[in-house]
């Protein structure tokens, strides 16, 4: 591995742990009117999920990650950007999900949490967007988020709002 690669991993290592933690936050939001016991079974699923095939998880978000390098020609400086390592572990989350899963809670509580999280980066360059979030929520609600956003677009929408704001703050 290289240096570049032994950092991505202790960073990806780290926000794997910092959704873990936040799950519960992400099905607060889905908890709109599921039975709470559901929640809970769908959090601890997704925990053991998270944990128990972490590696298989990073070598995926990895290769993504090295796809849209080599694709937008965006060698990073340093390390990943963290809004990038963030958003491909969700993105390989739900595709694992999607494939695996019958559970329509499940899905919206790791892109729920996916929004929190993002919100939360946002939030540390005073660049809040509810309008945003709601529209967001919407279409995972309707379960049609990365048919309408793509299989980047809603990166590039978090990355450019966060790099505006850190630009001009």
């Amino acid at each position: 591995m290289t240096e570049l690669d032994m950092g991505f991993r202790e960073d990806f290592l780290e926000a794997l742990d910092n959704i873990v933690c936040r799950l519960g936050q992400g099905a607060m939001i889905c908890n709109h009117n599921a039975d709470e016991r559901l929640i809970f079974a769908c959090v601890e699923s997704l925990e053991e999920e998270i944990i128990s095939n972490s590696n298989d998880i990073f070598a995926t978000v990895h290769k993504k990650i090295n796809q849209y390098i080599n694709d937008f020609n965006v060698a990073p400086e340093g390390s990943i950007d963290e809004q990038k390592t963030y958003f491909f572990i969700f993105h390989t989350l739900h595709e694992r999900l999607y494939q695996d899963s019958e559970n329509k809670e499940m899905l919206q509580i790791i892109l729920y949490t996916m929004v929190y999280i993002f919100d939360d980066l946002l939030s540390s360059v005073n660049a809040k967007r509810q309008a945003l979030n709601e529209r967001i929520c919407q279409m995972i609600t309707n379960g049609t988020l990365f048919e309408k956003t793509g299989s980047i677009g809603l990166y590039l929408t978090y990355k450019c709002l966060y790099k505006h704001a850190e630009e001009n703050s």
